[in-house]
């Protein structure tokens, strides 16, 4: 149907803006973790993982499965087993095949399907009620199993302490579904498209943004309106003419990560005080992890790995802790980088130092904030009206 075809999990992106563009990259340690994190799940081994934090996020998802699946494996007539596909691929008359992490078909109800996604990233995603990603894997099963009439797309994130869910309707729902799937690959696949610039959903993961048009005008305005620079009329940073053009365009750009760095300094320090910032929580994660004594520490890497100094200090210039790390893993396809960083932490812990915590704000999932205000509204409420109770039959 269409020469660009997406996957599920792209649609969100190429949704805010069809100009979007990835460049592929080298698996972080980030997707590697999630790696094992899945496999943890859908092998229903927490051995698999050695970091506590990792493996109570991986229970908190057995837990949920539980809940909506309670009759796996089950004993006795089939009616009464809930049927249960991990990892399977869903095939799409319009996008690339996806492959959903679970999708759960209970004895209960069998004109129902769970769809189960696990978000173990430290940032929330969208809600499960307009989430591309979800909309697109409840379409692909309608279409997988004709007989299904409502589909549950549950978002998972446990690192979040959050779940997300939506029931999609076959009757109501199905033909919406497909003409927004529709309509982002039409968009996609336009020959006139223009980038249509959004920070939240694709810019920031975008490939293209030092060479977006569309954002190099939005700097530009920024510049001019608050006097920031002297800006030439047709000044157009992302693609400079000249040596001077190519001067004043990253002189722009460092002016504007140093205002946005102080900006979030200082938005980090009074939430930390007591202020709110719509659409944020503050996170924190440990501070940076580098070397106090190189020499042992080389000497170690070497005599582990069965390296030689020379390839260590050639590669790593200087010894850093996290080039030292991906030098291993280079040499060390079959490990992870999250495995090789622990290993290192443990055996030669003696020989390098940890930064303070890190504060910072990160993104709250789109809501998430009312409902939790919401609630404890209620449970205000509630607790006013038990400590009534109490009183009034107190003798």
């Amino acid at each position: 149907m269409f020469d660009i075809k997406l996957s599920p999990s792209k649609l969100a992106y190429y949704e805010a803006c069809p100009v979007f563009w990835q460049e592929p990259m080298q698996k972080s340690e980030a997707a590697e973790e999630g790696d094992r994190l899945h496999e943890a799940v859908e092998k229903r081994d927490l051995s698999l993982l050695d970091d506590p934090e990792q493996k109570e996020a991986a229970s908190q998802c057995l837990t949920y499965i539980r809940q909506l699946a309670p009759n796996i494996g089950g004993h006795g007539n089939m009616l009464q087993v809930d049927t249960v596909y991990e990892e399977m691929w869903l095939e799409s008359d319009i996008g690339k095949k996806g492959r959903a992490d679970l999708i759960i078909l209970p004895a209960a109800d069998r004109k129902l399907a769970h769809l189960v996604d696990f978000k173990f990233g430290k940032q929330p995603v969208e809600h499960a009620a307009t989430n591309a990603q979800g909309v697109d894997y409840a379409y692909r099963v309608f279409r997988k199993f004709p007989d299904i009439e409502r589909v549950q797309v549950h978002f998972i994130m446990p690192r979040q302490k959050d779940v997300t869910f939506h029931e999609f309707s076959r009757e109501v729902d199905f033909p919406k579904m497909r003409e927004r799937i529709l309509k982002i690959h039409q968009a996609v696949n336009d020959p006139f498209k223009k980038p249509t610039p959004n920070l939240d959903k694709a810019c920031q993961y975008c490939s293209l943004k030092g060479r977006c048009p569309a954002l190099s005008e939005n700097a530009v305005s920024l510049a001019r309106r608050f006097d920031l620079l002297p800006v030439p009329e047709d000044f157009a940073p992302h693609a400079p003419r000249t040596p001077e053009e190519r001067g004043l365009a990253q002189e722009l750009a460092d002016l504007l990560i140093k205002w946005g760095e102080e900006v979030k300094s200082l938005n980090t320090k009074a939430v930390l005080d007591g202020a709110e910032a719509d659409g944020f929580r503050v996170q924190t994660r440990r501070g940076n992890t580098s070397v106090s004594d190189s020499v042992s520490f080389a000497k170690e890497i070497c005599q582990k790995f069965d390296m030689s100094l020379e390839d260590l200090v050639d590669k790593a210039g200087t010894i850093s802790f996290s080039k030292t790390v991906a030098m291993v893993k280079e040499q060390n396809k079959e490990l992870d980088s999250g495995e090789i960083r622990s290993k290192l932490e443990n055996d030669l812990g003696h020989l390098l130092k940890t930064g303070p915590q890190i504060n910072f704000l990160a993104r709250e999932r789109k809501g998430k904030r009312k409902e939790v205000q919401e609630k404890q509204k209620q449970e205000n409420e509630l607790g006013k009206k038990l400590l009534k109770e109490i009183q009034n039959n107190q003798p």
